[in-house]
């Protein structure tokens, strides 16, 4: 599991190999069930993980019951919630495994002990919370004012690795639709690309 990790950190910065250590120290690996909850709203976010597995959903129910996607969490991602990891609040979302998954999770009092001991992944992690935040509002600003078919064929071509993963109901939650319209959309789709 940490080998992935390991990858996605070599992307951004160059670490010594004692550093490795310290990280790979600091990590731990758990795994999920297809529907388990790494958070629910309303408690609080203990950890941030890195997904070197599987798949999640990041999501929010509004007052109307509607279930919101906010961004899927595949193998190389990272779950988390910023504001109630870091402020020790109450979550306001769900993060949910949508498929059998392994993560590797840190802690707040970790996280802190590494960037004190290795400077370099500042450089890492404002990069990471700069990657979530594009990658969520650019979903949300993206689709606005687009029809279905649009809105689906934009989501197939962005997220190639996610578009036979993912059931209608996942896609419909992602893109404010309902998974009979999702059917619809595909199957034109499709049928056009013949």
């Amino acid at each position: 599991m940490f080998s992935k990790l390991k990858e996605n950190i070599k992307n951004s910065v160059n670490l010594k190999e004692d550093e490795w250590a310290i990280l790979k120290e600091k990590f731990t690996p758990k795994r999920y069930a297809k529907n388990e909850f790494f958070i629910r709203e309303g408690d609080p976010s203990n950890f941030e993980a890195f997904v070197s597995k599987g798949c999640f959903q990041v999501y929010h129910i509004n007052d109307k019951g509607n279930k919101h996607v906010i961004y899927f969490a595949p193998e190389d991602y990272w779950l988390i919630d910023p504001s109630s990891f870091n402020n020790k609040k109450a979550s306001l979302l769900y993060i949910q495994a949508i498929e059998d998954s392994e993560i590797l999770t840190l802690t707040l009092q970790d996280k802190d002990d590494i960037l004190e001991k290795i400077p370099a992944l500042e450089k890492y992690y404002r990069q990471l919370l700069e990657s979530v935040y594009e990658h969520s509002h650019h979903g949300m600003i993206s689709r606005s004012g687009k029809t279905a078919k649009e809105k689906y064929i934009q989501f197939v071509t962005e997220n190639q690795n996610l578009k036979n993963r993912l059931s209608n109901v996942n896609i419909a939650n992602y893109l404010d639709l309902t998974p009979e319209i999702i059917s619809r959309v595909r199957k034109e789709f499709y049928t056009e690309k013949q």
